[in-house]
């Protein structure tokens, strides 16, 4: 009996840690259809893993598997009139995935859905204009490039590693 334990508690620790992943992933599928969170200011995503860069640069090149969440690629500060232009591409295997515009008023555009791909000039508002990837266990790759950057910065992307 005592030799069945040290199994026994391994098989609850693994189990305890597999419902943990399915919470937080569950937690940000809400993402997927809510422009209200969105909207909000933050990333808030999980992995299940990623190679590449953080983004927020004139170019970005991220693979991903099991991507739930949002992730913010790309945020801009404008003056009112400014513009950028972006070709961006995504090849995804597995998963729900879209790329999305949201203005400083917390409006949501979706820029394509799927595997696709989008050469978007975009008008920018007043404010801070950002460019996030949404994804429910979305496996795949995502390429992007910024073209055209007129009346506006490009803000460096802080990552908080948690």
């Amino acid at each position: 009996m005592k030799k069945f334990i040290p199994v026994i508690c391994t098989g609850l620790v693994a189990l305890a840690l597999a419902g943990c992943g399915g919470a937080a992933n569950s937690e940000y599928a809400e993402y997927w259809d809510n422009d209200e969170l969105i909207a909000e200011q933050t990333s808030n995503y999980t992995h299940e893993a990623f190679t590449g860069d953080q983004g927020g640069g004139e170019t970005t090149s991220q693979s991903f598997q099991g991507f739930t969440g949002k992730y913010v690629v790309w945020n801009f500060d404008s003056e009112a009139g400014g513009s950028v232009t972006l070709n961006c591409d995504a090849e995804i295997e597995d998963g729900d995935f879209k790329l999305v515009s949201i203005t400083p008023e917390g409006d949501v555009e979706t820029l394509f859905e799927g595997s696709g791909s989008c050469e978007e000039t975009i008008e920018l508002e007043a404010g801070n204009t950002r460019i996030a990837r949404i994804g429910v266990d979305a496996s795949g790759k995502f390429t992007g490039e910024v073209i055209g950057l007129e009346g506006a910065t490009s803000k460096e992307i802080e990552v908080e590693i948690k």
